[in-house]
């Protein structure tokens, strides 16, 4: 019940818009990439979240790490060791959170109505102190991260007054990336930014409860660090915490199995089997090493549960078929699910979409609508991952009514998905001409879309493949029509599609040209991305930087290239 103390707190502060699969992608050949690896969920909710929601990712929950990354107990990392973020700066109009489905149903409650209330009660609110507390009620948890951010860029003495409880909703949204606040931050660097605020909580004295050192033993398993985790558990004892549970065995399991310490990870896979007789633990286990992506270690653990008597249920085949989709071997998802269906399984909507998913990376779109059609045949309900995947084969297969209108669908219910606005922003193809903007708009008004809300989320879509012509376009047609709100959002795409495009003096120029400003970890992430890939215009951004935020250019220069070297 440890973890569930925070979901309690999130529960307020969290709106679930659904599973947002992110992808790399930057050339419009390319709807999508590899189905992402798993999210970090908090696992004392896991029991009774699935047998309301559905999660594609295996029950391991586990974030993906570096898995040599060794880290002392409560080491803060330094800024080298980190990625940051661009400052409510990616695609915010239609980024839908990547949260985890195993909260779907969790609502906000005290959300005002209207994006323009909630920006200005922020705004509107005196200190950063009072602006987190009222971006937290409000569920605006991006916004929540980036001023909690610059508090603790800053040093702020408010920091000491944050209440436990919304540092443990701090620790949550680091781990989890709710509300898409960590966009651009590695999975790695999300934990190690955990370790992070661990230690800078216990540095203010604050009174750190449950919540906190669960989350914190979750970063330190991640991150393949079994010393720190038993460190954390020795801590939890002395304040008289429950540090025996099997769920903290897990972590120090998959800590040692990360770090690659096989033979102590079994040995503590065995004192969970002397605890659990069920197939929890082999399932534990075989989500460790798909999480470390060792098929051997993986199929050993299968091999062993059948062996020992115990028959592989869902969640062994959720683990199987995540692990194959990421690897890419689709013809092996298939042939699981199938032996999964052969042998009396219950297809779950969880491993439906996984095997929809499979299809489409596959490129094999039709099979992809079949599989949709053989769902609603048998009454499966379609969850918003089954819906992203159905929206994208009918976009990939030019079926262009059926797209907007299945997109239309979901546009009414949440935002839309990075993954569906990839999909469509290719079938829409680039807006090279005044023609193709007045189809794209014409489209939008029969499908009673709301004109500026849609070109936006369209416009976040242009921003993956790095077109900074479409987002220009889409710029400038809702110049005057678009709220000063939307309009910004609209602005900060453009400068994000800069950043994909690796045009560093454009981003410059037309930050100074709107006066879009820009946040020290959006220009630190530009630095990264200009010196890993080689790109014209490192020496501006360093002396922007310089001007700026008053940073020694060779510090800068010299944390960015650490950065590279843990990325």
């Amino acid at each position: 019940m440890l973890r569930a103390r925070a979901v309690l707190q999130l529960q307020r502060h969290v709106r679930i818009r659904g599973y947002a699969a992110a992808t790399a992608a930057v050339r419009y050949s390319t709807v999508s990439a590899p189905p992402t690896a798993l999210h970090a969920t908090p696992a004392a909710v896991t029991a009774t979240a699935t047998a309301q929601t559905h999660t594609v990712a295996p029950a391991l929950a586990a974030a993906p790490v570096a898995h040599d990354l060794k880290i002392p107990p409560a080491a803060a990392p330094t800024l080298a060791a980190q990625t940051p973020e661009p400052t409510e700066s990616v695609a915010a109009a239609a980024a839908a959170p990547p949260s985890d489905p195993m909260f779907a149903g969790l609502g906000a409650s005290k959300r005002p109505k209207g994006k323009k209330n909630v920006t200005a009660t922020i705004a509107s609110a005196g200190t950063m102190l009072e602006k987190l507390d009222v971006a937290m009620e409000t569920s605006r948890l991006r916004s929540a991260y980036a001023i909690f951010r610059t508090m603790q860029l800053s040093n702020s003495p408010d920091l000491a007054k944050i209440s436990p409880q919304t540092f443990a909703s701090l620790m949550g949204i680091i781990i989890n990336n709710y509300g898409a606040a960590l966009r651009d931050v590695s999975s790695k660097n999300r934990m190690l930014r955990a370790v992070e605020l661990f230690t800078l909580i216990k540095s203010l004295g604050i009174q750190t409860n449950a919540a906190i050192y669960e989350y914190a033993l979750f970063a330190y398993s991640r991150l393949g660090n079994p010393a720190a985790c038993l460190d954390t558990l020795a801590e939890m004892a002395e304040r008289g915490m429950d540090a025996k549970s099997a769920r903290f065995l897990q972590d120090v399991m998959t800590a040692h199995i990360i770090a690659g310490d096989e033979a102590s990870g079994r040995e503590v896979f065995a004192q969970l089997r002397a605890e659990d007789a069920s197939i929890n633990p082999y399932n534990k286990l075989l989500g460790s090493f798909a999480h470390v992506r060792d098929e051997r270690g993986m199929l050993s653990v299968l091999e062993q549960m059948k062996f020992d008597g115990h028959r592989p249920d869902s969640q062994t085949y959720n683990h199987l078929c995540s692990f194959y989709s990421q690897a890419r071997e689709f013809g092996k998802v298939e042939q699981y699910a199938d032996e999964f269906k052969r042998d009396g399984g219950q297809m779950t909507p969880a491993l439906w979409g996984i095997l929809l998913r499979a299809s489409n990376e596959a490129g094999d779109f039709k099979k992809a609508l079949s599989i949709v059609a053989e769902m609603r045949v048998q009454r499966v309900m379609m969850n918003s991952f089954s819906f992203v995947e159905e929206i994208v084969a009918l976009a990939a297969t030019g079926e262009r009514t059926q797209a907007w209108r299945a997109f239309t669908r979901s546009a009414r219910v949440s935002a839309p998905k990075d993954r569906v606005v990839s999909a469509m922003v290719k079938m829409v193809g680039p807006l090279t001409t005044p023609e193709a903007l007045a189809d794209l708009k014409r489209t939008i008004e029969v499908n009673k879309l709301k004109q500026v809300d849609t070109l936006l989320a369209m416009m976040a879509g242009y921003r993956k493949f790095g077109d900074i012509t479409s987002v220009q376009t889409i710029l400038d047609a809702i110049t005057g029509i678009a709220s000063p709100v939307e309009l910004a959002r609209a602005q900060r795409i453009v400068m994000a599609t800069y950043r994909i495009a690796g045009d560093i003096p454009g981003v410059l120029a037309f930050s100074k040209e709107t006066g879009t400003a820009m946040s020290f970890d959006f220009c630190f992430n530009i630095l990264c991305d200009a010196l890993s890939r080689k790109l014209d215009g490192t020496d501006m951004m360093l002396e922007h930087i310089r001007v700026e935020f008053g940073k020694d250019p060779a510090e800068i220069l010299k944390a960015a290239e650490a950065n590279i070297v843990r990325e």
